[in-house]
């Protein structure tokens, strides 16, 4: 599926002239491409934002007062025959100093005010920097300054980086937003290097960013892109993948950090790159759909850390099947290049590394709003005395022009993966009410729809997916 350019994309969001003789075209194509719909809907809702400030912006006041005209003037001199004649001035440097001073009292006292001020801010600023913590401790996007910032322990600013306008957009409503950078010592040095995959000012708004690592004073240390040539049952995807999610841990007890680090063209599909302390890749592994959010959780207590993979399986993309799922890896078996084994199409060696692969059902509701679902969120919770995963289930559709995450579910999993329960959010309990008020829908959501929704959750075995509970089988 040869996808249409971003550029193209947000010329048709705003309705351009420049491409009303393709609009059909792109209208066809987004109705067989997710990725290209989900940017669509996140462009509609950035234009929305934005007219939406400028019209809190109160209107400028216009003066219409005339122009000024310069008054022409001259300096008359004055002559005086009989002046006194001039004094002598001595010429030695230090009468020289003397003598001005005599003469300028009142010049001679403001300048030294102004230059002890001056010479008390140099002293203070340097002071101030003197002891001012330069390590850093968190970053944060600054969406109202477009920037960004890197803070200490005491949330100082230490340095910052203009962002690209979209970027910062797209991840400042990210529930994986933390996700997008990571403040850790690399090198156990004592002094923190600072990992960032969003787009910075000079890579534009449709630039290709790879993953950058800073030091603690905002050198620059590497950058490793991500140049692929990606070609899944014979279709060609896009070479330059951005990346995207990061998280840094230490995987093995007693062991280095280690980087599992997403990278995708904002649709499928997307790698998942294992990379050691000093950002050397040890392994790729490629799946065809969206990854949302990681975390690393020792799902069976060996005191080994596994991987969490959350997202999309969009194999049936040309079917608008886009399911929600979740994929737990060995970290340490990403090596070298490997395919997805429930995704299977890019003529690579099958992973070993998946331990889970399951899916999670679609709604009625999803059916109605042409929603496509994903698993945005994890969370480690305690439930009914129980150490237990709580995932987030998220649609994905436009209202209004704004894109929305409902319907929402939560699917409670025990460590090992056992599903427990459904659960019903706020938001999506008002969504269904709406729905049904409009004669779309019928029914409410009770204890025996939630049941549905739990008894739909299908592990992969290897081969195919099935009801029962099950560990992938390599």
């Amino acid at each position: 599926m040869n996808h249409i350019d971003e550029h193209t994309l947000e010329l048709y969001t705003l309705k351009a002239d420049e491409i009303t003789g393709r609009v059909d075209e792109i209208e066809e194509h987004l109705r067989q491409c997710h990725g290209c719909r989900a940017l669509v809907e996140e462009m509609r809702g950035y234009y929305s934002d934005l007219d939406e400030e400028l019209k809190k912006q109160p209107a400028a006041e216009v003066s219409y007062e005339k122009a000024l005209v310069r008054r022409q003037s001259h300096i008359k001199p004055y002559y005086e025959p009989f002046a006194p004649s001039v004094g002598y001035r001595p010429n030695t440097p230090l009468a020289k100093m003397f003598y001005f001073v005599r003469r300028h009292p009142v010049a001679v006292t403001m300048s030294s005010f102004v230059m002890f001020g001056l010479v008390g801010w140099i002293l203070n600023d340097a002071i101030k920097r003197g002891f001012k913590d330069m390590n850093p401790s968190y970053g944060r996007m600054n969406g109202t300054a477009n920037q960004f910032e890197v803070l200490n322990q005491k949330n100082e600013m230490i340095w910052n980086i203009p962002g690209a306008d979209i970027d910062l957009k797209i991840l400042t409503n990210d529930l994986s937003r933390e996700l997008h950078y990571a403040v850790i010592d690399l090198d156990g040095d004592g002094k923190k290097e600072v990992l960032t995959s969003f787009r910075f000012a000079t890579d534009g708004v449709n630039g290709a960013s790879g993953l950058r690592i800073f030091s603690y004073d905002k050198r620059l240390l590497r950058e490793i892109p991500f140049h692929e040539d990606i070609n899944f049952r014979g279709i060609q995807y896009e070479s330059n993948l951005s990346s995207d999610l990061i998280l840094v841990d230490k995987f093995k007890s007693n062991a280095d950090n280690e980087m599992i680090v997403s990278a995708n063209g904002r649709h499928s599909p997307c790698l998942i790159a294992r990379l050691d302390s000093r950002g050397n890749v040890l392994g790729k592994y490629y799946h065809f759909g969206f990854i949302s959010f990681m975390k690393s959780v020792d799902i069976n207590n060996d005191g080994n850390k596994e991987v969490i993979l959350c997202g999309s399986n969009d194999i049936d993309d040309d079917k608008r099947l886009q399911t929600p799922v979740i994929i737990v890896v060995d970290p340490g078996k990403i090596m070298g290049k490997t395919e997805a084994v429930e995704s299977k199409g890019f003529g690579l060696q099958p992973s070993d590394a998946e331990i889970f692969c399951i899916s999670l059902p679609l709604t009625d509701m999803d059916t109605v709003l042409n929603s496509n679902g994903r698993v945005g969120l994890v969370d480690p919770i305690n439930f009914n005395g129980q150490d237990a995963l709580n995932y987030r289930r998220c649609g994905s559709y436009t209202f209004n022009n704004f894109a929305r995450t409902v319907p929402e579910f939560d699917f409670i999993f025990s460590k090992d993966m056992h599903i427990i329960d459904a659960k019903l959010t706020t938001e999506t309990s008002r969504l269904r009410d709406e729905l049904v008020s409009q004669g779309k829908l019928k029914g409410t959501i009770d204890h025996a729809y939630l049941d549905n929704l739990k008894n739909g959750v299908r592990y992969w075995d290897g081969k195919e997916w099935r009801k029962e509970w099950t560990m992938v089988k390599h």
